[in-house]
């Protein structure tokens, strides 16, 4: 579906720290500007309303979507977030115990279902669903900074953190066409605990960042053969997830790399939708005369970690070459870009969205482009 129209309206009133604040949304999507067979569309609307301030926050949210299906004599209407209303508070303090840092959060959150006649789509699969949820949330950060030398900088945090499950994962409800799978939240997700783990070093142009996280409860999406038609669902399973974020920035050579890696203990296999190792390689040449030239090389790692019981495919490894070239003349910047020089036909792992109205094919990105801008660049 395509985005056909969104309305947008949001304000807030300030007083010394603490604020008012409101943002109103009315989504609507469809698949009119292509050419089908079916007709669906969806409506969504959400309104949040905060009080906040240096310790507190405290939010209330309702959020409603419809959606229908149309084909020939068919279809089908599904209250696809039920008028769901959240009312969550928090407190949050700060204090040094040097050369420790340490931050804490309590609060609560509580969802409740409004139209109530929505509950027998969950029951289909989790029995005794009640129209409302209560949950307690908590973190506890210590942190703590070390300038080891003048260059060299090092950092390391520990956290542990409760929160509520999000709002579509537990209420999202939609029946679908044909073969395709129904989606059904679970209102009855537990709360996900995280331990976390965190340090990083900086050395003059060299950064290196390692993180592992353990999260009991963790919110896994799980496709259940059901009798009649498959269901996409939400289910909570223990997991870990680890990582490196690795670069350098020296003269006219950065790079970056992120590696991820994530474990699904439950079922002694790989978590779904993680991202592959990727490099990001930009070599810039020093400004002549205003003009600037750079190149970036991006690589994405083939996958083959996957867990095939929600469809996932193993992707290969990919290459692309962009160049940029900038000329700056009093104050107007001319700019000039070629994406994907060498034309390369690839997608990325990660090349499209698990929702409910995703086709589960992989999307190509574009082949060679090319984009110029001009613009005006002057301070005030």
């Amino acid at each position: 579906m395509d985005e056909i129209q969104t309305k947008i309206f949001s304000g807030s009133v300030s007083y010394k720290e603490n604020k008012i604040y409101f943002n109103y949304t009315d989504h609507l999507m469809n698949n009119t500007l292509r050419q089908s067979t079916m007709f669906m569309e969806s409506n969504a609307k959400n309104l949040t309303v905060g009080l906040s301030g240096k310790y507190y926050e405290l939010i209330f949210r309702n959020w409603k979507a419809d959606n229908v299906m149309k084909m020939m004599a068919n279809s089908i209407s599904n209250n696809q977030m039920p008028n769901i209303n959240q009312l969550g508070g928090v407190l949050s303090y700060s204090l040094d115990i040097m050369p420790i840092r340490l931050s804490v959060k309590a609060g609560t959150q509580y969802f409740i279902i409004g139209d109530e006649d929505r509950i027998d789509f969950y029951n289909k699969l989790y029995p005794e669903v009640g129209a409302n949820n209560f949950y307690l949330t908590a973190a506890l950060n210590a942190n703590s900074v070390a300038e080891i030398s003048k260059d060299f900088i090092s950092s390391i945090s520990a956290e542990v953190a409760t929160d509520a499950p999000e709002t579509e994962q537990m209420y999202i409800a939609i029946e679908r066409m044909g073969t395709n799978p129904n989606w059904s939240g679970n209102p009855n997700l537990k709360q996900p605990v995280k331990i976390s783990f965190r340090t990083s070093f900086i050395y003059k142009f060299f950064n290196i960042e390692g993180f592992a996280n353990h999260i009991s409860n963790y919110v896994n999406v799980v496709k259940k053969p059901i009798t009649g038609k498959a269901v996409m669902t939400y289910e909570n399973i223990n997991a870990n997830i680890m990582g490196i974020n690795t670069g350098i920035d020296f003269n006219f050579l950065e790079s970056n790399l992120s590696f991820l890696y994530g474990e699904n203990l439950t079922n002694s296999s790989a978590l779904p939708e993680i991202s592959p190792l990727a490099v990001t390689t930009t070599l810039s040449l020093p400004e002549i005369l205003g003009l600037k030239i750079s190149a970036t090389h991006h690589y994405e790692n083939a996958m083959k970690r996957i867990d095939p019981l929600l469809n996932e495919s193993t992707s290969a490894a990919w290459n692309t070459v962009s160049v940029n070239l900038s000329y700056n003349i009093s104050n107007i910047v001319l700019n000039f870009e070629v994406d994907n020089v060498l034309n390369h036909n690839y997608s990325r792992h990660l090349s499209y969205a698990r929702n409910p109205f995703a086709s589960g094919m992989k999307v190509y990105d574009p082949g060679r482009s090319f984009r110029f801008t001009i613009y005006y660049d002057q301070l005030f």
